[in-house]
């Protein structure tokens, strides 16, 4: 996952996703022109920033999502997708995240292996050996 800040970093965002990426586009809301007017103004009112996970891959995306500890996805997903995913099977296809959800999203861009369900994550050669000293 590679992270975009700022407001204008959301064309950057959504092009990492249309080439097969996963971008998370971190932001802080305006006040006016809410496109998610339940999590940003809330997240307005105690400045806070918001970030949405760009992905084209929409199962990806549900890993994202449980890996940074969102609980009962699947049965807000069986309700409708639209509840959890916007814009779905558009170039625009995200995920709002927020609050600690957000940190935890900020995490997994540093550790990306997190959310890679399919491949095992193999140590360095120089890390095979420990040493106490």
């Amino acid at each position: 996952m590679i992270v975009f800040e700022g407001r204008e970093a959301v064309g950057d965002a959504i092009a990492c996703s249309m080439d097969g990426g996963q971008a998370l586009h971190i932001f802080k809301p305006l006040g006016e022109n809410f496109k998610d007017p339940l999590i940003e103004l809330a997240a307005y009112r105690r400045g806070e920033d918001i970030g949405y996970i760009y992905d084209q891959d929409k199962s990806r995306l549900i890993a994202a999502l449980k890996a940074c500890g969102l609980r009962n996805i699947d049965e807000v997903l069986a309700i409708g997708e639209h509840h959890v995913i916007r814009n779905a099977g558009s170039r625009l296809q995200r995920v709002p995240v927020w609050g600690e959800f957000l940190c935890k999203a900020r995490n997994l861009a540093d550790f990306p292996n997190e959310i890679e369900e399919s491949k095992p994550v193999e140590p360095a050669k120089e890390q095979q050996q420990l040493s106490l000293f």
